[in-house]
């Protein structure tokens, strides 16, 4: 194994039901209450474009933008004092990290979450890359790990992810 790339949401951390829960508050106080099942069935994407599919050109781009960061905050309010790894994780990282084996972070979160996980867990020494939503203009991202400082293209590594 020449190294892993750890997705972050749903893979490193059990976080999906509290993203489903900071839709469901952030939804509301824009006079939208839906259940956490209707949440979890309607709300899956890139916050602006799930913004943009349920309200329709109600709101700007700038305000989307607002509305997203107004969310992912509301997310890490909620998950502050329940973040942690997924079990066996820790261990994992360990094992990987005495191989010398070079771990990244890939994921679609923003960087503020990705900061949040890492730093509030103390783990980000593990990973020589992050990379997150703000490092792609388009979806899915086409990377080259080079570009992480890592000599490999993304088919010589495992990739963890939901």
């Amino acid at each position: 194994m020449k190294g892993v790339i750890f997705d972050l949401d749903g893979t490193m951390v059990d976080n999906m039901n509290t993203h489903h829960r900071a839709w469901q508050k952030k939804l509301a106080s824009l006079n939208l209450d839906w259940d956490l099942e209707t949440v979890k069935r309607e709300v899956h994407g890139v916050n602006e474009e799930i913004i943009e599919r349920i309200f329709g050109d109600r709101f700007s781009p700038e305000e989307r933008c607002r509305i997203s960061a107004e969310k992912e905050l509301e997310y890490r309010t909620i998950f502050r004092d329940h973040l942690q790894l997924v079990a066996g994780l820790p261990g994992l990282l360990e094992e990987l990290s005495a191989a010398h084996i070079p771990m990244a972070v890939g994921t679609a979160a923003p960087i503020e979450n990705v900061d949040f996980v890492l730093d509030h867990l103390g783990i980000r020494h593990y990973f020589r890359a992050v990379l997150h939503a703000g490092n792609v203009s388009k979806r899915p991202p086409t990377i080259r790990m080079s570009s992480w400082g890592l000599p490999m293209w993304l088919g010589l590594f495992p990739i963890f992810r939901n």
